[in-house]
C-alpha cells in the first residue's frame, strides 16, 4: 500500500523554493484519479494489460498586483518546476490560466497552475 501513495513533503519544498517573490500562494490541493497504463500480464509477460494506476494533480493558485510583471515570473515558475531535478522525471504537463480580480480593494491577477504527474505503478 505504501508503493501507492506519494510522499509530498519534497514536492511543496520545491514549489516553494521556486515560488516567485513577487506572487502569493492562494491555494494548494491534490487531486486524484485513475488512469490506464499498458504492463505485461504476470503469468505471461508477452502479453500486455491495462491496469488502473493512481495519477495525480497538484492544483495551486497564485497571486499578485497586476500593474508587476507576473506574466513572465509565472513563465518562469513553470519552466523551474518543469525542469527542477525532483519534478522534471514526474511531471507530465503543466498547465497555467490566468484571470484578473480584486482582493481588498487592489486589483490582482490570479493564476491557477496544474501540475500534472504521470500515472504511477
Amino acid at each position: 500500500s505504501a508503493g501507492k501513495h506519494t510522499q509530498w513533503s519534497p514536492i511543496l519544498a520545491t514549489v516553494v523554493e521556486n515560488m516567485p517573490d513577487s506572487m502569493v500562494l492562494t491555494r494548494l490541493e491534490v487531486k486524484q484519479r485513475s488512469a490506464n497504463k499498458k504492463v505485461p500480464q504476470k503469468d505471461d509477460p508477452n502479453k500486455m494489460i491495462d491496469v488502473g494506476v493512481p495519477a495525480s494533480t497538484l492544483q495551486m493558485s497564485v497571486s499578485g498586483r497586476s500593474q508587476a510583471n507576473n506574466d513572465k515570473a509565472v513563465k518562469d515558475f513553470k519552466d523551474r518546476l518543469r525542469l527542477s531535478a525532483l519534478l522534471a522525471p514526474k511531471l507530465e504537463d503543466i498547465i497555467i490560466s490566468q484571470k484578473s480580480d480584486t482582493f481588498e480593494g487592489q486589483d490582482v491577477v490570479s493564476y491557477e497552475i496544474d501540475c500534472i504527474f504521470k500515472p504511477e505503478l
